[in-house]
């Protein structure tokens, strides 16, 4: 999907923004302090941008640890797979014949890993596991790519969860 969109009269885009990929580290550098979010568009014939009204930002408090504040916990499959999946968006483009890590194996891969531990491994340990279980079951060679880089940033996830993580093999 395109970032500039020219709209007629009347017309609608959508778009999705995984805002949540950025939000711990903005809180991070509030310093205890809440942020607010708020939308920004530039319309065709000015200069200046169009902010959203200040009074319908979105208002986060520095002990947020997702943007769903009806649960209480997150299963740490869920956790490691959006690592998986941010790092395959970025890797992969629309336009590519390729599909980067395929959802099903992928996903098959990351539940047999986890299930050799009976709770969280260390990065390493995992990251061997996922190597094991793609050997298993035979994903493409390119699925592999980065998992040893993509360890940090699925470790970092899960202690930014901590405390709020279910069972391991729930």
């Amino acid at each position: 999907m395109e970032t500039s969109v020219r709209l007629d009269p009347y017309d609608r885009v959508t778009f999705l923004l995984d805002y949540w990929s950025i939000v711990p580290q903005l809180l991070d550098e509030a310093n205890g302090e809440s942020i607010e979010l708020r939308g920004c568009i530039s319309v065709a014939g000015r200069n200046k941008l169009h902010k959203s009204n200040k009074r319908l930002a979105w208002k986060i408090r520095p002990d947020a640890w997702t943007a769903r504040t009806d649960i209480q916990e997150i299963d740490p499959f869920t956790v490691i797979w959006r690592e998986l999946f941010k790092a395959n968006v970025r890797n992969h483009s629309i336009d590519k014949e390729e599909d980067g890590f395929p959802g099903f194996s992928l996903g098959v891969a990351v539940r047999t890993a986890m299930g050799k531990f009976s709770e969280r491994p260390s990065a390493k340990d995992f990251v061997e596991a996922l190597r094991q279980a793609h050997r298993e079951d035979e994903m493409r060679e390119n699925t592999l790519t980065g998992f040893a880089v993509l360890s940090l940033s699925m470790d970092e996830s899960l202690d930014r969860h901590k405390g709020h993580l279910s069972a391991w093999n729930a």
